[in-house]
This record gives C-alpha cells, sequence and structure tokens, in this order.
C-alpha cells in the first residue's frame, strides 16, 4: 500500500515573478518498503486560487533540513547518502540542491 504524508518542510516566496506569495512543501510517500521518497511540490497562489504544479523526487531515504524560496528559486537542503554508504544507514552527506520554474514545470536550476 503507498501512502502519501505532508513532510515537516515548506516555505513560501514568489516563485513566478508576479509579487505573490507561493509556497513549497515536501510531501513523504512510502511504498511499503524500507524506502521513503521525499518529493518538493510546488502551489502557485494564480490570483487567490491554489494552483498545484508538478512534484519532483529529492531522493531515497534523504532527510530534508529545509526549503527556501528566494530569487524565484527553491533552495533544498538535505542529507544524502554517499556513494559508498549503504541505503541502511543514516544519510551524511550535506546536499543542497535549487530549482525553479519553467513554464509551469518545477525543474532543477543549473
Amino acid at each position: 500500500m503507498i501512502t502519501v504524508s505532508l513532510g515537516k518542510n515548506q516555505a513560501e516566496g514568489d516563485l513566478n515573478g508576479d509579487g505573490v506569495p507561493d509556497a513549497v512543501v515536501t510531501l513523504v510517500a512510502e511504498t511499503g518498503g524500507s524506502g521513503t521518497f521525499p518529493y518538493l511540490a510546488a502551489v502557485i497562489n494564480s490570483s487567490g486560487a491554489a494552483e498545484p504544479l508538478n512534484s519532483v523526487l529529492l531522493g531515497d531515504r534523504i532527510v530534508v533540513n529545509g526549503l527556501t524560496i528566494q530569487s524565484e528559486q527553491i533552495e533544498v537542503d538535505f542529507l544524502d547518502h554517499a556513494s559508498n554508504e549503504p541505503m541502511s544507514a543514516a544519510p551524511t552527506l550535506v546536499t543542497v540542491k535549487k530549482f525553479k520554474l519553467q513554464g509551469n514545470q518545477i525543474v532543477e536550476a543549473n
């Protein structure tokens, strides 16, 4: 059975340059095995109506420490597994990824 829950991380800020705050959250999917799969999900404030966008998989068994929105970019700070760490170990590799809107899609920023 697949379950999806709201993660503890969320942030508000302008993602599309319209001067109105939008929101990002993490959603955590569990498929019944040992993995947990955090996703980044965004909601655009479209004239007062919530417009959900695609969600993006962040990884397997990672620990998300924080989300921020600055200069129309989402920054995700998390702990990941180093290439030599088993997936059963707690993640220790400090990782930061940035995302942005491209049209109505969340994509990783270069």
